[in-house]
């Protein structure tokens, strides 16, 4: 049996924001710029990079203005974040 599918599908990374603030551990910003970089390549486009919260209370996500800043240029990607609950998207 085939399947056929009518609308596209859109698959969007949430790993460098959802994912890392669930953990101790704060990832260094060069490791989160290698997963950008690596997401990318491998051909996502949706890719949430952060969210602007105070350090204090997410310390794991105090560098995103520098992966939003990273986000491939001239490219499809989104840079999101989330402000007040609700993601913010800007495409490049």
């Amino acid at each position: 049996m085939t399947l056929q599918r009518q609308t596209p599908v859109v698959v969007r990374e949430v790993g460098l924001r959802d994912g890392l603030q669930s953990i101790a551990r704060t990832v260094p910003t060069e490791v989160k710029l290698q997963w950008l970089h690596d997401a990318h390549a491998a051909g996502l486009r949706e890719i949430e990079v952060g969210s602007f919260v105070p350090a204090r209370l997410l310390p794991q996500l105090a560098d995103t203005a520098v992966l939003v800043d990273a986000a491939p240029a001239g490219s499809t990607a989104s840079r999101c974040m989330a402000t007040s609950g609700a993601p913010v998207c800007r495409r490049r």
